[in-house]
């Protein structure tokens, strides 16, 4: 599933996508830092110093690292401003499942995530995608507002699961791709 290269995977504006590799690990953990608020409420404690590693590592359970997109959104000056996590064919087959959209706090709030979503489900649409799937900590109520206003709609509730030094539920939801009869044509008739 691996993209090869290093050019743009899709470009939002004078933002680009790319893929991360092992050697952008300082440049994940700066923007970590810079994304403190984030970990506070997810995960209730200081950023991590091995954030950035966690991040290139983490994988959905039961997949590796071949399955999962590790990507960084890079402005026109060449600056990390985001990451985005995605793994195909999770939890079904042409689902992707979105594990994080982050943006440094000093790009937030100027529509850009939108865009940035926008640019990343035309990728995943291109490449067969039929689903995005994705899940919101239950304290983080402005990320659920944001996905909601994109399109996406809750599928349940999942149990309580542990980040960091909270113990939280999630909330599932996902944005189809495709209609819900275009992911099974109809048998053609013979006459």
């Amino acid at each position: 599933m691996g993209v090869s290269g290093s050019g743009p995977l899709f470009d939002v504006g004078a933002w680009s996508a790319r893929r991360l590799a092992n050697e952008h690990e300082g440049i994940i953990q700066d923007l970590a830092e810079r994304c403190a608020d984030y970990t506070r409420v997810v995960e209730g404690r200081p950023t991590s110093p091995t954030a950035a590693r966690a991040f290139l590592l983490a994988t959905p359970e039961g997949r590796d690292l071949a399955d999962v997109c590790k990507l960084g959104v890079f402005a026109a000056g060449g600056e990390l401003v985001g990451l985005i996590e995605a793994a195909r064919d999770y939890p079904a087959m042409g689902d992707w499942y979105l594990g994080l959209l982050l943006l440094d706090p000093r790009v937030r709030g100027a529509g850009m995530g939108a865009r940035l979503y926008g640019g990343f489900e035309g990728w995943v649409a291109a490449r067969g995608g039929r689903r995005i799937v994705l899940s919101v900590v239950e304290e983080n109520a402005p990320a659920l507002r944001f996905w909601r206003r994109l399109g996406f709609t809750e599928t349940r509730i999942l149990p309580p699961r542990r980040f960091g030094d909270k113990v939280q539920s999630r909330t599932e939801l996902e944005r189809r791709l495709t209609p819900d009869d275009a992911a099974d044509p109809p048998i053609a008739r013979r006459s």
